[in-house]
């Protein structure tokens, strides 16, 4: 490599440069010559056509969008919407079934029937009893009356635990309490001597001889009125005072009953009318309530009549609504009621009513399934009053005026249980053998559905007349 020493010039303006053209020379371009393209003639008639050429797409490339694609995919999802609608319709299935029943009407002019409490025969009409007892009370507003004095009473038992021997008291004979109280007995009567038994502890011992006995007491006035919670001590016989016979006989209350009515002052008294009217919405009220209990506990397939029952009614003495009656601002009046009820069987007094009018009842309705439709309101009346008893079970005579229907049905629910799944031919077998249905129409949901749903809650059942 040469050893000299490049120098450059610190103006390159002065320094000589040769032009781009001096370096690079211009050529001079070519002329053209233009040349018309000759026209082409027509190919001949039974020239083949050239095979078009076919293109290839690599899986990378788009394949241009035709209309035929598109038409593809729109039936494509068609086709998937049918089908999902399809299904949908399929699981949503319904039925509906109105079912037409068979109807006869009965209409009665005062027809006469007799029934046999608890009959057996198949021709004989039956009848039941039911009986149901109440009480009633009412309060009566009692007014001022006389002035009176009255004397305490009630029952006092006398024990004998002196002798095994029977012991006499006699009608007046004083009982003293142990507040010196002196009640008169009102009887006269016989104690039983005691008797010797083995006590609970197996000590053998007496067992005092009693009997019960009604006092009066001596005056009049409240403050001979005992209750047996408020007594201490036992009544004592005056007469036996001082000797062995006052300390083991005496008498004693018993737990349940009292000594009471002494009063001094003026009477309470209820007047007869108002006594009257009190029993008589007393007896009312009873029967009503009586009336609703029986209606009520009516068995399935029975049938109650007005007039097919009776009420027996006893009337309870006043007594006061307070402490007692004499100074009482009103008092309890009350009554006790016994009903009595003849109850039918709606089967078997429409086979009687069918027989009597000479209608086959069991011919019309081949199933027998079929209801009374507004029997009750049928006239019941009782033509044998004077020898029927509510109470004595003896046959009953009654006529019925009126009109009622005979309404045959099915079981809903064993109708759906046996249409499940079925098809529309299997189905008119099952709907054919109700006898007592005159018309059974169904409706299948979807239209295009032949068969009735599996679940028993997609079917529905309708029964009119």
């Amino acid at each position: 490599m040469s050893d000299r020493k490049k120098v450059f010039d610190m103006n390159p303006k002065a320094r000589k440069i040769p032009s781009r053209e001096a370096v690079f020379p211009t050529r001079k371009k070519a002329a053209v010559k233009v040349v018309s393209k000759p026209t082409p003639k027509p190919a001949p008639k039974n020239t083949v056509k050239p095979t078009p050429k076919v293109r290839y797409f690599s899986t990378l490339e788009k394949k241009p969008k035709t209309k035929s694609n598109k038409k593809m995919l729109i039936a494509i999802a068609s086709i998937c919407l049918i089908i999902i609608g399809f299904s949908i319709a399929w699981v949503r299935a319904t039925a509906t079934i109105v079912v037409v029943p068979k109807t006869q009407d009965f209409s009665l002019l005062t027809m006469p029937f007799t029934a046999f409490k608890d009959a057996t025969s198949t021709d004989a009409l039956s009848y039941e009893v039911i009986d149901i007892k109440d009480e009633q009370h009412i309060l009566a507003p009692a007014t001022s009356g006389p002035s009176v004095q009255v004397k305490a009473k009630g029952t006092v038992i006398i024990y004998n635990d002196f002798s095994p021997q029977p012991i006499k008291i006699v009608q007046g004979t004083r009982l003293s309490n142990t507040v010196g109280k002196i009640y008169l007995t009102t009887t006269t009567l016989t104690v039983p001597g005691y008797t010797t038994a083995t006590l609970k502890n197996g000590i053998k011992g007496k067992v005092a001889g009693s009997s019960s006995v009604v006092v009066v007491a001596s005056a009049a006035g409240p403050d001979y009125n005992i209750d047996p919670t408020d007594l201490t001590g036992d009544f004592k016989v005056v007469a036996y005072k001082g000797t062995p016979k006052f300390d083991d006989i005496y008498g004693r209350l018993n737990l349940t009953t009292s000594i009471s009515g002494g009063f001094i002052g003026q009477k309470q008294i209820i007047a007869t009318s108002t006594l009257a009217q009190g029993y008589a919405l007393a007896e009312k009220t009873v029967q009503e309530r009586l009336v609703t209990k029986a209606k009520a506990s009516i068995p399935a397939g029975y049938i109650l009549f007005d007039g097919a029952y009776s009420v027996d009614y006893t009337t309870l003495s006043p007594s006061a609504s307070s402490s007692t009656i004499q100074n009482a601002s009103s008092a309890d009046i009350g009554v006790t009621a016994h009903f009595h009820g003849i109850l039918f069987k709606k089967h078997d007094l429409s086979q009687a009513i069918a027989r009597t009018k000479k209608i086959d009842i069991n011919a019309f309705f081949s199933d027998g399934q079929y209801n009374e439709k507004n029997m009750e309101s049928l006239m019941f009346n009782i033509t044998n009053q004077k020898t029927f008893s509510f109470t004595n079970g003896a046959p009953i005579s009654f006529a019925l005026s009126g009109s009622f229907r005979a309404v045959g049905f099915l079981d809903s629910s064993d109708l759906v249980k046996r249409i499940l799944g079925k098809d529309r031919p299997q189905s008119k077998v099952i709907f054919d053998g109700y006898g007592s249905i005159s018309e059974i129409h169904a409706t299948i949901s979807p239209f295009w559905r032949f068969t009735f749903p599996d679940s028993p809650n997609k079917i529905t059942v309708t029964q009119k007349e």
